[in-house]
């Protein structure tokens, strides 16, 4: 009679310790926004032609390959407690951040999100805080899940998502329903909460396709 209550009980620590996380990260991207005009970065890539870039998890704690102030000094910090992780070591095991290259879909969202896109001298996508009109709507960070097999971050957590397909070009990433078949979800506004899938399809960030916690593919289809 013991071992449900347990489990409920370590379920709901973990969860809690996510959306604490999760919330850590958002503050550390509003700091850098208002750091930089207001705008924050998916990738960041300061020379055009090289292939060293730094993303969002790396340029929140100071940069891999370029110098950035330090807003996050804990890398468990950009991570769900429950997720499968031999070691938090590396920038792309992370929550996801929504991907606008990988979302099809973007046009049509921008009627009511607004078209929060710019681009950085070099063609890389950022986005502007006060450009989205509704910002305690859009999904912005979330549990995530790689499920591409040939990848080394197979069954692992991976730093962005495509609203509405999971695929090569997405490295096979998309949100996971962690804690209860919910996932952990952070608004561009700052707040944090969890949703299900159904609840993840019928918002209007419209996101389609999840992982269950057993990292089974939970695709809703018009």
């Amino acid at each position: 009679m013991l071992l449900p209550a347990l489990n409920q009980a370590r379920a709901t620590a973990k969860k809690t310790a996510c959306l604490n996380n999760l919330r850590q990260s958002l503050s550390g991207i509003n700091f850098y926004a208002d750091d930089f005009k207001g705008v924050f970065n998916c990738v960041i890539n300061h020379t055009g032609g090289s292939d060293k870039s730094d993303n969002w998890v790396s340029v929140l704690y100071g940069g891999d390959y370029y110098k950035f102030p330090e807003y996050i000094k804990n890398r468990k910090a950009f991570i769900c407690p429950a997720a499968v992780m031999p070691k938090v070591s590396h920038r792309n095991t992370a929550f996801a951040m929504y991907n606008r290259r990988r979302d099809d879909t973007y046009y049509q969202k921008k009627e009511y999100f607004g078209d929060f896109c710019v681009k950085n001298a070099n063609g890389f996508v950022s986005y502007a805080q006060d450009k989205f009109r509704q910002p305690s709507q859009f999904v912005l960070l979330a549990d995530s899940y790689c499920g591409d097999m040939s990848s080394s971050y197979f069954g692992m957590p991976y730093y962005y998502f495509s609203p509405m397909k999971i695929d090569s070009l997405t490295s096979g990433a998309g949100l996971q329903l962690f804690h209860q078949n919910r996932s952990t979800v952070g608004f561009v506004d700052g707040h944090a909460g969890t949703m299900n899938a159904q609840e993840l399809y019928e918002s209007p960030a419209k996101i389609t396709h999840t992982f269950d916690q057993n990292g089974i593919p939970q695709n809703i289809e018009e």
